[in-house]
């Protein structure tokens, strides 16, 4: 069972504190409501916008390999003639694949920062409490998850581009039938 509550520090609460504070009904406990189902709700909607971000990114790599495919295929069944092993092709792909995402993390990387160094002051709830600016936390953990996500991306879709390069017939690419 909660404890009672003190109104009188209840009600100096507001004006004591950065965040609103809302009693019960019943007087019995205090709790933070509306500001902080405001706060779980935007950071959720900004999870779930970079989620479709890195959705579209994949996307767009995956079309730029389609896109590719048949003028690689006829390289590559050039190539394999002039003895370009399997592994050395996987190698070509992996590099330009990496290349593709490491612009668009650069790129990416320099948006945000631009974005967030005006943004972060606004951030502040409540100016000239402590902590004086609003401090922003490298997430790490994150950062990794992305970076492990990127580097699956750009493994699969070389592996895949050359699984598609292995089973298509060099005759009939030459040919321009596929």
């Amino acid at each position: 069972m909660n404890p009672p509550v003190d109104q009188a520090a209840v009600e100096a609460l507001p004006e004591s504190t950065p965040l609103p504070v809302f009693v019960s009904s019943d007087g019995r406990r205090a709790r933070v409501l509306r500001l902080v189902g405001r706060v779980v709700a935007g950071l959720t909607v900004l999870w779930l916008v970079s989620l479709l971000a890195g959705v579209i990114g994949v996307l767009a790599l995956m079309l730029y390999l389609a896109a590719r495919q048949r003028t690689r295929v006829a390289a590559y069944a050039l190539s394999r003639r002039m003895g370009l092993t399997r592994r050395r092709h996987v190698l070509s792909l992996l590099v330009e694949l990496a290349v593709a995402v490491g612009i668009g993390a650069v790129l990416g990387t320099v948006l945000a920062r631009l974005v967030l160094v005006p943004v972060v002051p606004l951030l502040d709830l409540k100016p000239g409490w402590p902590p004086e600016a609003t401090t922003l936390v490298l997430p790490t953990g994150v950062l990794l998850g992305v970076l492990t996500a990127a580097v699956a991306v750009v493994l699969s879709g070389a592996l895949a581009a050359q699984l598609v390069a292995d089973r298509t017939r060099p005759a009939d690419v030459l040919r321009g039938e596929q």
